[in-house]
């Protein structure tokens, strides 16, 4: 009781074919993978340290990341 979600959404369009792996994240197009596609994971280790969730979606050629965190609306603004 008292508590709710804060959804933070970016899209961004995309010229290249994404796919999305098993952890829920996409996979990089660059040819250095080792040093692409950190950045995401980053978000999504300090998102679920707090209780939230990061989703991530492609359609259309349009990709879309969704931050969803929980709020306690007994906490004020």
């Amino acid at each position: 009781m008292g508590k709710q979600w804060m959804e933070f959404m970016v899209v961004n369009s995309t010229k290249d074919e994404l796919t999305i792996d098993r952890s829920g994240l996409p996979v990089t197009t660059k040819e250095d993978k080792q040093m692409h596609g950190l950045g995401l994971g980053n978000v999504k280790r300090v998102v679920e340290k707090y209780g939230g969730e990061l989703q991530c979606s492609i359609r259309d050629m349009m990709f879309t990341a969704k931050v969803y965190l929980p709020y306690d609306s007994r906490l004020g603004s």
